[in-house]
């Protein structure tokens, strides 16, 4: 055997149809991501898909240059460090179509779960509150545009209006009146060319919930946090407007119009043996159109 003879390079062969593909890569690649910021380092544990487009001529892509980029790029990082992992990974973007001549785009995507610092000054409790965050960039070759996509998700609480007017009307009372309660997952998408911070998508969140959930409560927050909640009822469409409303608050002066919001609860029903959903997508434009009229 002589493996100093140049060996075959059948991914760039012909192949057997001539059709491109948007996307070709490696997903869930596992590593661990230390970003350095004013605030000190925050290192997270992460899954990332590396993809690139395919051209018609092209039979299939070099995977191991994908893996070698997010080495070079990544190694960069635990040293000097970036100041965001939006800019991790769009430098992790622009390696890949520089080890693959071939492509016109490069696509990155990275999930994370991170511990957001919460505090609720009428309840006196900090809560470190669990983050499903995604983000994803996409940089294209010919016009070096990034198009960047934001995700988190989050759990709350929701009391149900309807139950809660109901029993106050059937006990003929004004006062504090029962409801039964939910367990609710919200998701906000923000897609769009600007850069965000995340945790003001976070803060929207947090704040369309009748209230947010806590790990540790004594008795008496417990019972505060249940009246707090309850002067709050919100039904899972009322927990998606809420939260249209405050990206439209907190970003409508500040990204492109023509970003995208998607918004989507899923309400754990307690009296029921089902789940209630709710979504809905509008550009920046459109909540501008609806909520300053």
């Amino acid at each position: 055997m002589n493996f100093n003879r140049v060996q075959p390079d059948v991914q760039a062969s012909k192949p057997l149809y001539s059709i491109p593909i948007a996307r070709v890569g490696v997903r869930e690649v596992y590593r661990r991501i230390c970003i350095g910021s004013s605030r000190g380092n925050t290192c997270l544990d992460a899954y990332i898909d590396i993809l690139i487009d395919l051209p018609k001529s092209q039979r299939g892509i070099h995977v191991s240059r994908n893996i070698e980029a997010m080495l070079d790029v990544f190694s960069v990082i635990e040293h000097s460090s970036f100041k965001s992992l939006e800019e991790a990974i769009e430098n992790l973007c622009r390696e890949l179509l520089k080890k693959h001549d071939y492509a016109n785009s490069a696509e990155v995507r990275l999930s994370s779960t991170f511990l957001y610092e919460y505090r609720d000054l009428d309840l006196d409790v900090k809560e470190y509150i669990p983050v499903k965050l995604s983000i994803k960039s996409k940089v294209h070759r010919e016009s070096n545009n990034v198009r960047r996509r934001f995700c988190i998700e989050v759990v709350g609480m929701t009391v149900c209006p309807c139950a809660l007017q109901v029993c106050s009307y059937i006990l003929n009372t004004d006062e504090f009146a029962p409801s039964h309660t939910q367990r609710t997952k919200l998701k906000i998408c923000l897609s769009t060319e600007s850069l965000i911070d995340v945790a003001d998508l976070v803060d929207i969140a947090l704040n369309s919930f009748s209230i947010p959930v806590f790990s540790y409560l004594k008795r008496d927050k417990e019972c505060k946090m249940i009246l707090k909640g309850f002067k709050n009822p919100k039904f899972a469409e009322d927990v998606v407007r809420s939260a249209l409303y405050g990206v439209y608050r907190k970003f409508s002066e500040k990204i492109d119009p023509d970003s995208l919001v998607y918004v989507s609860v899923n309400s754990f029903e307690s009296i029921h043996p089902f789940n209630l959903s709710a979504e809905a997508k509008y550009t920046i434009n459109d909540l501008i159109k609806y909520f300053s009229g």
